[in-house]
C-alpha cells in the first residue's frame, strides 16, 4: 500500500507542471492575438465651412469695401449677389407689366411709353442705378475674396473688365456679347466652387 500512495503522488507532481505550462501557453496565444490586430488610425476631421448669415454677409460687404484680399465664403458671396441683382430683376418684371398694359406700346415713341409710366418705376429705376454705382467697388472686392477662398486667383477679373471696356467702345458687337455672356457664365460657375480650406495660399 505506501508503494502505491508513492507512484500516485509522483504522478500528481509530474502532471500539475503540464497544466501550468498550457495555461501559460493558451495566454501567451490569447496575448499574440491582441497584439497582431491591426490598429485602425481615424482620418483627421475636415475643417467645414461655415455659413454665414444675411446680416453677416452684408456687414463683411461693407466692412471690406475696398479689401481686395482674404477670403469670402460662398454664402456671404450669394447672398449679396441676391442683394444686388435681386432688386433688378424685380423692377425687370414689373418693368415688363406695367409696358403691357399700354395699347399699341410697340409702335409708340419712347417719349410716349415713358410718360405713359408710372413716375414711381422710374424713381425706382433711378435708385436702383444710384445703388449700383455704391456697391460697384466692394462687388469687385467681393469676388475678388471669393475667388482666393476657392483657391484660386483674383487676377481673373481682369478679363472681367478688359470685356467690359470693349463693350463700351464696340457696344454692337454680337462677338463681344457673346464672349461677355460665355465668361459670366463661367465666373458664376467659379463663384460655385466650395472653399479650399487646405493648401490655398490665399489663406
Amino acid at each position: 500500500m505506501p508503494a502505491k500512495k508513492k507512484t500516485i503522488k509522483k504522478s500528481v507532481a509530474k502532471k500539475a507542471p503540464v497544466k501550468k505550462t498550457v495555461k501559460t501557453a493558451a495566454k501567451k496565444k490569447v496575448v499574440a492575438k491582441k497584439v497582431a490586430r491591426p490598429i485602425v488610425v481615424k482620418a483627421p476631421e475636415q475643417p467645414k465651412q461655415k455659413v454665414v448669415s444675411l446680416w453677416r454677409a452684408i456687414a463683411n460687404f461693407f466692412k471690406g469695401y475696398f479689401n481686395f484680399t482674404g477670403t469670402a465664403t460662398r454664402s456671404e458671396y450669394w447672398w449679396m449677389f441676391l442683394m444686388a441683382f435681386g432688386p433688378a430683376v424685380v423692377l425687370t418684371i414689373v418693368t415688363i407689366i406695367m409696358f403691357a398694359r399700354i395699347p399699341m406700346v410697340e409702335s409708340l415713341p419712347a417719349e410716349v411709353v415713358v410718360a405713359a409710366s408710372p413716375i414711381a418705376l422710374w424713381w425706382c429705376w433711378a435708385l436702383y442705378a444710384l445703388w449700383g454705382l455704391i456697391i460697384i467697388i466692394p462687388m469687385w472686392a467681393l469676388m475678388a475674396r471669393r475667388l482666393h477662398d476657392a483657391g484660386m486667383t483674383a487676377h481673373l477679373l481682369w478679363i472681367n473688365l478688359a470685356i467690359m471696356v470693349a463693350q463700351a467702345f464696340l457696344p454692337l458687337s454680337i462677338l463681344l456679347s457673346a464672349i461677355s455672356w460665355f465668361w459670366s457664365t463661367v465666373m458664376l460657375i467659379f463663384m460655385l466652387f466650395p472653399s479650399k480650406l487646405r493648401n490655398n495660399r490665399y489663406r
